[in-house]
Order: structure tokens, then C-alpha cells, then sequence
């Protein structure tokens, strides 16, 4: 059961530090904003529950956050906000085994994102209108939409550039290999995905999205700190994490998108011509080298190792 209801209260701000090393985007800016909120409840899919399971049958709670997201995205573009019309984009499926997906998008700027930070003072000031929903925990049985609320300390926030697929990506039909985790019932596995470009892992939580969601964590945390790019690609619920460590080409990185074989093409020429062998090139160039990659699944191991019981 869900509810929708108008909510009035203000929630707590995120707090600003100006002293810690970690304030380089600031939250005030979003001081007496109000956006739709999601709250989570402790009954959620995304609760471990008592015996720490999560049911990977569709339910209503995603259908209704699904409708969320969509509602207030295409609420985005009938007032223009957004810079193109993704649905107007042409699509084609890249001739293959690997049937990578390819789209045409002439309007699509990444590096014009990455300079326009959403969460920088400057640009969050100016486009707070960026800002589709936030997603926050609470204690209360049921989930509930607020339409309108100050965003709470805890709170994720889901800007109107996001990607959302419906069907799953080429990765997604890869072959993996198991590297953690050999027993059924074990509470995380963790896998390294075969015959793709770029190399990647897979992580499954077996139901406990907790534990699922701590190793992922702690791993990019170190992978941050060793200056090492990656993407992130969750699937199925979130049931599913595909994690991409890179290494930097042309100071550039690979998109979590693009990773996982949906190719977005700014010339009209390149995506005419745009073949199979081509793709591998580009993506393979940003896949890290066996002996770096043999390190971080050594890692990814680790911290599985120890935080799995």
C-alpha cells in the first residue's frame, strides 16, 4: 500500500562544513528548495527485513517509483528544460554477436555536463529545476510520496540526467566466471565478466542488498582514492552491480551507459558507419591492463572476504 500526500514540514537540511576538505559542492544552495520526496519505508524492497532477503519479483513499490521518475521527467521536458529529446533520438542495434546498441544524439554533450556540476554552488543556483526527486529513508511501515519537501539529511537526490533502460544492456548477456563466493547460498558473489571490451565485474547480493551495497561501496571508495576512474552500473533492482574500473584516455572515462554497450554517436556519418570491431576499439582502450585489473579483483576478494559472514 502507498501513499501520496502534500507534506508542508521542512526536513533538515544537509549540512556545510567550509572547513572540510570534502566541500567542494556545496549543499546550501539548495537551502528552501522543495522537490517531490520518496520515502522509504521500513517495510521497502530496499529493506533487509529480519532475515536479511530481498524478493527479486517486481513489485508495486518500483512500479510506483518508476512512474515517479518518468512523471517528472517528461514534466522536465514539456517545460523545456532538457536540451534534447531523447526518445526522438534514432536507435539501431550494431551489427554483431555482441548486439551493442547505438544512438544517434547529435544534441549530446557529456563533457558539457561534467563542467556543469549540478551539485557546485554555481550551477545547482542557477538549474535547481535539474533536480527531479529525492529518495530518503524513514521510519514508518509504508513507503510514501511527499510532493513537495525540503531534502533531508540523508537523502539521495536523482537529477533529469539520469539514463533509463528498459531492456538489458549487451554486458548483461555476457558470460561471467565466479571469483567470490563458490557456495549457493553465500551472501554475496561476486563475478568477473568474460569476452566483453572492457573489464568488468559483476556483484550480486544474493538477497542482502546491505551487504551488497557495503562492498560495492567500500571497493570505489578505494578505487577513488588510488585516483582510479570507474563506472557503476546497477541492473535489475538493484540486484545487480556492474562495476568498471578505467584507466584515463585523453583525461576522459568511459559513461556507465556506454560501458555497458549503449554507444551514443554525435555524427550522423559515425553512426551510419559504426560497426562491431569499431566499438571493441573504443571501448577496449579504456579497459585496464590484466595486471591492474588482477589487483583490484584482488581487492574486490578481500573486502568481500571480511565483510561477508
Amino acid at each position: 500500500m502507498f501513499t501520496v500526500k502534500q507534506f508542508e514540514e521542512d526536513s533538515c537540511m544537509l549540512k556545510y562544513d567550509a572547513a572540510s576538505e570534502h566541500s567542494q559542492c556545496p549543499w546550501m544552495p539548495l537551502q528552501g528548495t522543495k522537490i517531490p520526496l520518496y520515502w522509504l519505508g521500513s517495510q521497502s524492497a530496499l529493506d533487509n527485513g529480519a532475515c536479511g532477503r530481498l524478493s527479486c519479483t517486481p513489485t508495486e513499490e518500483q512500479s510506483l517509483l518508476d512512474s515517479l521518475f518518468l512523471a517528472q521527467w517528461e514534466d522536465c521536458a514539456w517545460k523545456g528544460f532538457l536540451r534534447y529529446d531523447v526518445t526522438a533520438c534514432e536507435l539501431k542495434v550494431i551489427d554483431g554477436r555482441r548486439k551493442f546498441v547505438g544512438q544517434l544524439n547529435e544534441g549530446w554533450n557529456l563533457n558539457n555536463f561534467l563542467k556543469q556540476n549540478p551539485f557546485t554552488f554555481q550551477c545547482m543556483k542557477k538549474h535547481r529545476e535539474l533536480l527531479l526527486f529525492a529518495i530518503a529513508s524513514v521510519e514508518i511501515t509504508n513507503p510514501e510520496i511527499i510532493h513537495s519537501a525540503t531534502v533531508p539529511d540523508d537523502a539521495s537526490l536523482v537529477v533529469v540526467n539520469a539514463c533509463y533502460f528498459a531492456n538489458p544492456l549487451p554486458v548483461e548477456l555476457m558470460p561471467v566466471v565466479t571469483i567470490h563466493g563458490r557456495q549457493k547460498l553465500e551472501g554475496l558473489h561476486i563475478y568477473e565478466v568474460k569476452d566483453y571490451p572492457v573489464k568488468a565485474f559483476l556483484f550480486i547480493g544474493n538477497g542482502n542488498l546491505k551487504m551488497l551495497i557495503e562492498v560495492v561501496a567500500q571497493i570505489c571508495s578505494w578505487l577513488q582514492d588510488q585516483k582510479v576512474p570507474y563506472s557503476l552500473l546497477i541492473s535489475d533492482c538493484g540486484t545487480k552491480m556492474y562495476l568498471f574500473p578505467q584507466q584515463l584516455v585523453v583525461a576522459c572515462s568511459l559513461s556507465a551507459w556506454e560501458c555497458g554497450g549503449y554507444i551514443v554517436f554525435k555524427d550522423k556519418f559515425e553512426f551510419d558507419q559504426a560497426t562491431e570491431e569499431a566499438v571493441l576499439e573504443r571501448l577496449g582502450a579504456f579497459s585496464l591492463d590484466d595486471e591492474c585489473f588482477s589487483v583490484v579483483k584482488q581487492l574486490c576478494c578481500s573486502v568481500a572476504s571480511k565483510l561477508v559472514t
